[in-house]
This record gives C-alpha cells, sequence and structure tokens, in this order.
C-alpha cells in the first residue's frame, strides 16, 4: 500500500508505490522527470508480463490435469510401469513372505470370500482381506495380480492351491541330493589331499558316511590329523542331513497327508496308515528302483529289492551281498539314500500329526508325570525328603523376606513424618 500522506515522504515515493498499485502518478503535486516516468512504465510493463504469463500457465496446467484423469480412466496402470510400486520395491524375501500370507489366508477363507458362489475371487472379494492383513490398497493388488497367473482377473482354487506332491518330489530327488553330495565332494577333495587318496575315494567316504550305504571306499588307516577331519565333516553332513529332514517335514505335503488319511479324528486310520498304508509305499517303490538297479548291475529281481529295502531303511545288516560296482549305480544308490531322508520326516509328520500320538503326549505332559511323583514319594527316605522340605522352606523363607521388605518399604511411605515416615517428594513442575 501506498505510505500515509506526509510531508516529509518525497514525490518519487510516492509515485513508485501507485505504479505497483498501476496507478498512474500524481502530477498535481509535482512535477515527475523522464527517469522517473520510465522506470513506472517498466514497472507497469513487468506487471502485466508476470499476470499473462501467470494465467498462460493456469491454462496449461488444467489442461494437463483433465488430460491425465481422462488417461487414468481410459487406460489402467500396467503391472511393469515405472512408477514407483510398493510391491516391487521390497526385497524378495519379504515379497515372498507377503505372498505366502497372503495365499494361504485366501485358500483357507475361499469359501467364505466367495461370496458370488462363482468358484472364484476377485479383487473386490480379497480386498478386505488385504486391509485386515495391514496391507495397502495398492499392495492388495500387485500381490492379487502374482497369485492370478492366467491373468483373467480371478483367483481360481487351482492358483491357490499348493503343489505339494511336485515340490516335494523336485526337493528330495534333485534339489537335496544335489547340494548334499556337492558339499560331500568339496568335503572329500580335501580329506583325499590330505590322506592321499583320489577325490573320487575321498567322495564316496564321505557320502557313503552320510547316507549309511555302502561303504564303497575302505581306507587301510587314518592319519591323527585325517581323523579329525573326519569327525568334523561328519558333523557338517550330520547338520546339512538333519536340516534336509526339517525342510521336508513342514512342506506341504507333511501337512496335507494328515487331513487326506483321516488321522488327526481317528485312531483306527492312524494306525492303519503307519501299519499298512506306509510301509506298502515304501515296498513299491522299493521294487521298481531294486528293478531299476538290478538291470543295471546285472543282479537279479529279489537281490535289487533286498538292496533298495537296506538302503531305504538304512539297515546296518546286508540283507544281499550284492553292492554297486560301476560309478551311475553308486550315484543313484547315494542319492536314493538322500531321498530317503525325506521319506523319513514325512513319516514323522504323519505319526506327529496322529491323534493318538497327540493323546499320548498330552498324557505324558499332564497327568503321569504328576501320578509318577505320588507314586514314587513314599519309597523316599526321610532324610532326602527332609532335605527337600529345608531347600523348598528356605526359598519360601527368602521370598517371605522379600515380600516382607516391600511391604515394610510400602508401610513407611504410607506412615506420617513425625512417625518416622518417609517425606514426600516435591511435585516436578511440568
Amino acid at each position: 500500500t501506498a505510505p500515509p500522506p506526509d510531508e516529509g515522504n518525497d514525490l518519487l515515493v510516492q509515485n513508485l508505490f501507485r505504479a505497483a498499485q498501476l496507478e498512474e502518478p500524481d502530477e498535481e503535486q509535482g512535477t515527475v522527470d523522464a527517469a522517473t516516468l520510465s522506470l513506472i512504465q517498466s514497472l507497469k510493463d513487468k506487471v502485466k508480463e508476470l499476470e499473462e504469463g501467470n494465467s498462460k500457465l493456469q491454462e496449461q496446467l488444467k489442461h494437463a490435469s483433465s488430460a491425465e484423469s481422462v488417461e487414468k480412466q481410459e487406460t489402467p496402470r500396467p503391472a511393469s510401469s515405472a512408477v514407483y510400486d510398493p510391491y516391487t520395491a521390497l526385497s524378495y524375501k519379504s515379497r515372498l513372505r507377503q505372498l505366502r500370507e497372503f495365499a494361504e489366508v485366501l485358500e483357507r477363507g475361499k469359501v467364505v470370500l466367495d461370496t458370488r458362489q462363482a468358484g472364484n475371487l476377485n479383487l473386490a472379494e480379497v480386498s478386505g482381506v488385504g486391509i485386515k492383513m495391514g496391507l495397502r490398497e495398492d499392495l492388495t493388488a500387485d500381490l492379487f495380480r502374482e497369485l492370478d497367473r492366467d491373468k483373467d482377473g480371478f483367483l481360481s482354487s487351482a492358483e491357490l492351491r499348493k503343489s505339494s506332491l511336485a515340490s516335494f518330489l523336485l526337493f528330495n530327488i534333485i534339489l537335496a541330493p544335489g547340494y548334499l553330495l556337492l558339499t560331500c565332494l568339496c568335503l572329500g577333495a580335501i580329506l583325499a589331499d590330505i590322506e592321499g587318496w583320489t577325490i573320487l575315494q575321498g567322495f564316496y567316504y564321505v557320502a557313503c558316511n552320510v547316507t549309511g550305504i555302502g561303504p564303497f571306499f575302505v581306507p587301510e588307516a587314518l592319519s591323527d590329523f585325517g581323523e579329525a577331519v573326519v569327525v568334523a565333516t561328519s558333523i557338517i553332513t550330520f547338520t546339512l542331513a538333519s536340516g534336509t529332514m526339517g525342510i521336508s517335514a513342514i512342506m506341504g505335503l507333511g501337512s496335507e497327508l494328515p487331513d487326506a488319511l483321516g488321522l488327526v479324528d481317528s485312531t483306527c486310520n492312524g494306525f492303519f496308515a503307519v501299519v499298512f498304508v506306509i510301509p506298502a509305499v515304501v515296498a513299491a517303490s522299493s521294487l521298481v528302483l531294486g528293478g531299476f538297479m538290478a538291470a543295471l548291475e546285472g543282479w537279479t529281481f529279489i537281490n535289487g529289492f533286498r538292496y533298495l529295502i537296506q538302503t531305504v531303511c538304512a539297515l546296518k545288516t546286508s540283507l544281499t551281498s550284492e553292492a554297486p560296482a560301476t560309478a551311475p549305480a553308486r550315484f543313484i544308490a547315494l542319492v536314493i539314500g538322500l531321498a530317503a531322508l525325506g521319506i523319513t520326516s514325512v513319516v514323522i509328520a504323519l505319526v506327529c500329526a496322529m491323534a493318538t500320538s497327540q493323546d499320548a503326549v498330552f498324557y505324558m505332559e499332564t497327568q503321569l508325570v504328576r501320578k509318577l511323583q505320588r507314586a514314587v514319594a513314599p519309597c523316599i527316605p526321610d532324610c532326602v525328603r527332609r532335605l527337600c522340605c529345608l531347600c523348598c522352606r528356605g526359598r519360601k523363607t527368602e521370598a517371605a523376606d522379600r515380600d516382607g521388605g516391600v511391604q515394610d518399604l510400602l508401610a513407611a511411605d504410607q506412615r506420617p513424618v513425625e512417625a518416622g515416615g518417609r517425606p514426600p517428594e516435591p511435585q516436578q513442575q511440568a
């Protein structure tokens, strides 16, 4: 705003303020020179130029916003866009964990979520699941598109179902034997260099220790340092083999088979599965693989079956005198011995899921221990019983002393100051 009229104000200053307000200079109060007029005119031109530029910029922004809204309505955002995507911005482990949890929730509640009764789920039906899991709407949409393999906008039961049997066979026949045999090769090469063996002999020595079959190579003697290396390699391979069994036990096959066989609710089904179903499956697979081994090595069919049974069941007493002599047959025997670890883990999972096993564990943990204590208590000598009572009484006395000390402190806080109580603490200012 223009300065208030004052005799001390200069005419040039008043004219400059009026020029800023796009007003004409007051020539009645005095003359204005040419320099001041040119300055005022330049200020007017600059203000007009800025206003014109501002109006053009506002029109461009309006056109751009309208065009962007039309583009969003007409063309959907592609899955592989270059903009920030909260799903792809996560690490691979985080994305895989989110995807696994999301798929498990949808698989368990697909019947309830299918409000259209169409046998599949759309994005609107699963959006509520993402909200309950604490996921943003865009992240839920990305997880939905990741699960939608055929890209039809719906999740069918086949897309939510896990390939349990295929993944179990892939892991226990290819992946687990692959990394275990590779570990045996590396450790066997180190042991062979120490003992002066060939790399193949070192590999056979370590691999046979892991699988419990063979041995395909028997050394004459081991050095002291070689024995220490054998102990270290045995611990390493045992840990890896145990990890393989653990991974096989938590795979989908171990959790789906008990429900399929009805082991959770029925003791008879569990007994039938353990006594008949599992041995029948092991015997049938041993028949097929034993016949293949017999044809490869020139054995009789019964000897091939016996060798596979002792390999899968890890028997220490041999059922046959036959043993693989060629490198391919030995490699197949090692793979079968490692795959037997996965079969053992499935058997463990089945037995753990049986109703009888769970009832027995509950009985042992809740009632059996108490009954044993009551039965053994009369047989305990008096001196031992008194000693136990003294120890328990001492612990109770210590606890009572601690509780009494706390109660004394609380009572001291409640007594007045004249009676020896604790003075009140001054109030802290905000």
